[in-house]
C-alpha cells in the first residue's frame, strides 16, 4: 500500500510537470504567432505608402543634375470678344506654370529665398501664344539639388493666364487658374476658361 500510494504521487508529479512545460509552450507559440502577426500587419500598412511612394517617383525622371518633369497640355478657350480684342491690339496670352513642392527642415542658407509662405518654389516656365492656343509644356528640368530638398517628391503645379501685356501694361484677360499635384496632371491635357476682365 505505501508502495503504491508514493507511485501514484510520482505519477501526479509527473502530470502536472508535463502539464506546466506544455502550457509554456502554447504560452510562447501565442506569444510567437501574436508577434509575427504584428509584423505582418505593420507590413500590409506600409506595402501601400511605399507602392504610393514609388509611383509618384517613376513620373520623374533624373538626368545628370538635373530632373525633368513630364509633359502636359493646356489649352485655352477665350470668349469671342477677347480673341477680337487680342487680334486687334496684336496682343499676345502668357501661359505660365509655377513648380513647387513641401521643403525640408534646415534649408542651406542659399535656398531660403525659395522658400515662401511654407513651400519651396522650384521653377517658373512661361509660354507665349500668338494664334495658337494650344501650350505643350515639355523638357522642363530643375536643378537635382532644389530635388533632394523635397520633403514630399509629388511637386505641385499653378496656372496662371494672362495677356502679353505688348499693347498695354494692363492685363486684359480673366482666365481660369489650374492647380494640382503633377501626379495628377503628367500626360493629360486640361482646359482652361477665359474672358476679358472689362466688357465681357
Amino acid at each position: 500500500m505505501l508502495k503504491t500510494s508514493k507511485l501514484m504521487r510520482i505519477l501526479t508529479f509527473t502530470v502536472l510537470i508535463g502539464l506546466l512545460i506544455s502550457c509554456n509552450e502554447s504560452t510562447q507559440k501565442n506569444n510567437s504567432d501574436s508577434l509575427a502577426q504584428t509584423q505582418i500587419d505593420s507590413i500590409s500598412k506600409e506595402k501601400p505608402k511605399l507602392i504610393e511612394q514609388k509611383q509618384v517617383l517613376d513620373y520623374l525622371k533624373i538626368i545628370g543634375d538635373s530632373v525633368e518633369i513630364p509633359s502636359f497640355d493646356i489649352e485655352l478657350k477665350l470668349s469671342q470678344k477677347a480673341e477680337k480684342k487680342l487680334k486687334n491690339d496684336n496682343e499676345s496670352v502668357i501661359v505660365m506654370a509655377y513648380f513647387s513642392g513641401d521643403p525640408i527642415e534646415n534649408i542651406p542658407n542659399k535656398y531660403v529665398d525659395n522658400v515662401e509662405m511654407g513651400e519651396l518654389f522650384l521653377l517658373s516656365y512661361p509660354i507665349e501664344l500668338t494664334d495658337k492656343r494650344l501650350a505643350k509644356f515639355e523638357n522642363i528640368k530643375f536643378s537635382l539639388e532644389l530635388y533632394n530638398l523635397l520633403a514630399n517628391k509629388d511637386i505641385r503645379l499653378l496656372i496662371n493666364v494672362y495677356s502679353g501685356r505688348k499693347s498695354t501694361n494692363i492685363n486684359l484677360l480673366d482666365c481660369g487658374i489650374l492647380q494640382d499635384s503633377m501626379s495628377k496632371i503628367k500626360g493629360k491635357r486640361f482646359t482652361i476658361k477665359g474672358k476679358l476682365i472689362y466688357n465681357d
